[in-house]
């Protein structure tokens, strides 16, 4: 049987919600849903049938029924469905690891019967996909020679066969695409960052000094000098080359290849295992 061991609910705003029953609030069943195909559909021209081009999932409903038994745990409750909010559930299953899934609130029934109360919460979980609550970071040495570096290695150096200078293997645990955030910090010019498993990449016309980072979040789709929203660098994207990626189920080859780079420039990978 599989069973959900620990729940709660957190957002920035709120006290955390814890649902383990010891505080009045309890998870008597949860449905993760299915996360929906994102139906891309065209007429198959002169021919029966249709040309069907379908990759991508849309969002899913993650539904909660709670045990209330302390009509203040319910009022807590009732915060945390505001559409205006994008609270966490983080929860464990019995076996596996934690993870935790964006929710937006949907649909609410709360009958109450004798002093109890037990509740059906819908949720729309915008993203499809669960993530790990822990946070993977990897980083990627720049390939390639580089100019003014000397360095005092003895010889001769090797890497794991699947890998290399400027390579390094990023595992996605889960059974959904992953989408990494990158911080490529300097001294570099126009890095490129590419999946090798995948065959894309994404490469930028920008100088980043010592002491700065180019922050690519592929879920996003933002380009941030140091991380900063009024830093925008979206246009330092070279378009004709790149094409966003994610990290595939399980293994994935990461190059990081600037044009030029000295010491201590670096690409550091952050990703969550996803799940759908």
């Amino acid at each position: 049987m599989i069973r959900v061991t620990e729940a709660r609910l957190e957002h920035p705003t709120l006290p955390v919600l814890e649902l383990n029953g010891q505080d009045g609030l309890r998870v008597v069943g949860v449905d993760f849903g299915f996360a929906e195909p994102r139906e891309v559909l065209n007429p198959r021209a002169g021919a029966d049938g249709e040309l069907d081009e379908t990759r991508f999932h849309s969002g899913r409903v993650v539904s909660l029924t709670l045990s209330v038994t302390d009509p203040a745990k319910l009022d807590e409750l009732m915060a945390y469905t505001s559409p205006g909010l994008r609270p966490t559930l983080r929860y464990r299953i019995r076996g596996r690891g934690r993870r935790m899934i964006r929710l937006r609130a949907s649909d609410l029934s709360r009958p109450v019967e004798f002093g109890v109360a037990e509740v059906d919460v819908q949720w729309r979980a915008p993203d499809g996909v669960a993530e790990s609550v822990d946070l993977e970071t990897q980083l990627v040495n720049p390939a390639g020679d580089e100019d003014g570096r000397s360095y005092d290695l003895s010889f001769d150096r090797s890497w794991p066969e699947s890998q290399g200078p400027g390579r390094v293997e990023i595992v996605n645990e889960g059974s959904a695409t992953a989408y990494p955030v990158f911080r490529v910090y300097g001294p570099v010019t126009d890095p490129l960052i590419e999946n090798e498993t995948s065959g894309r990449q994404l490469s930028f016309d920008i100088e980043v000094s010592q002491g700065d980072y180019l922050e690519v979040d592929t879920a996003a789709r933002t380009i941030r000098l140091n991380g900063l929203a009024v830093n925008n660098r979206y246009d330092t994207l070279d378009f004709p080359t790149s094409q966003w990626f994610g990290l595939r189920p399980g293994a994935n080859l990461i190059r990081f290849a600037p044009e030029t780079s000295s010491a201590p420039a670096v690409c550091e990978v952050r990703w969550r295992g996803a799940w759908l």
